[in-house]
């Protein structure tokens, strides 16, 4: 069976881009996350850094509890939102993804540097406790730049 097809016109092109627009913004408003979202990833970024203080076996039973932690999460994202949006994106979310992780990871470097080489086992601890309410703020941070960018629509070419 053969369709017809007309032209697409200057008034149909932008009738799929307003629908286009109208898609965008309705997906950034199902993926603002609750508060306990927010404070969720906050703890798991601070277990991940404090697991480090305990000993070698223990530390093994805190990563994999936490592995199970960050699965239901993603579980439970992907069951509220229908989608997941990946925090490694192209766009200005990537830089606060970039700016999270080399904070985390700078304070665990010099968490694990004090613990094994100047012997202050509780290091871990006390930069967990620094990761905690930064995560929680790039968390939020990412989020309100991902909102952003999803609000303003597609950046087009230059001529």
């Amino acid at each position: 069976m053969e369709t017809q097809s007309r032209p697409l016109d200057a008034a149909d092109a932008l009738r799929a881009l307003e629908q286009a627009e109208a898609v965008r913004r309705e997906v950034a408003q199902r993926a603002v996350c609750p508060p306990h979202w927010h404070v969720a990833f906050g703890l798991l970024m601070a277990t991940l850094i404090a697991a480090q203080a305990a000993p070698p076996l223990y530390a093994v039973g805190i990563m994999a509890l936490w592995a199970g932690a960050f699965v239901l999460m993603l579980r439970a994202i992907r069951r509220r939102l229908g989608f997941f949006v990946n925090g490694w994106r192209r766009g200005r979310t990537l830089r606060v993804s970039i700016a999270l992780l080399v904070y985390c990871e700078l304070l665990l470097m010099a968490s694990l540097w004090l613990k094994l080489s100047q012997h202050i086992g509780w290091a871990p601890l006390a930069a967990a406790a620094l990761v905690f309410p930064g995560a929680v703020y790039g968390s939020y941070v990412w989020q309100r730049v991902y909102l952003a960018e999803m609000n303003e629509g597609p950046r087009t070419l230059a001529p």
